[in-house]
């Protein structure tokens, strides 16, 4: 037998009556207006913000994708100590001068880098990112002695082999 506190038995606990709780609802409390159903969508006239947009369409960038040019007949010969290219194929070096995650960032840069190079940049994307390259050099020495140059300039960039 278990002794409690004291050194006497603990006394049995009364019986446990059923209580039911019956709640009345509050006369401040209301319920929850129910939302107006709407007939659909409706027609609003345009805002002067729409209007200025469709007087300016945005025009989208030419991007070329990352692949590979189309091969050409002509094979270069490569200098010694250049692996030949394999038949039907041509060997083009070109020079990679930024590459961008941004689009917008892209073409100014590509804009600055035209007028300051004075030629044609290619814009590639090739996910993430948007390459900006130029050059269609046969041979690796060709593309380095652009580098060289590029770097009198005060622009860094390296050659990519196609």
């Amino acid at each position: 037998m278990l002794l409690g506190c004291a050194g006497t038995p603990p006394s049995p606990a009364p019986p446990a009556e059923k209580q039911t709780e019956t709640r009345e609802p509050d006369a401040a409390i209301s319920p929850a207006p129910a939302p107006a159903k709407s007939p659909g969508r409706t027609f609003s006239p345009p805002t002067e913000l729409d209007r200025l947009l469709d007087a300016h369409p945005l025009a989208l960038p030419t991007v070329k994708p990352a692949t590979a040019p189309a091969p050409d007949t002509t094979v270069a010969k490569p200098p010694d100590g250049e692996k030949p290219a394999k038949e039907g194929t041509e060997t083009v070096f070109q020079i990679q001068v930024d590459a961008l995650s941004d689009i917008d960032a892209a073409q100014a840069r590509k804009a600055v880098l035209e007028a300051k190079l004075e030629v044609r940049i290619d814009m590639i994307f090739d996910a993430p990112y948007y390459k900006l390259r130029f050059g269609s050099f046969a041979t690796r020495r060709e593309a380095e002695d652009k580098l060289v140059e590029l770097a009198g300039k005060n622009l860094q960039g390296f050659i990519v082999r196609q």
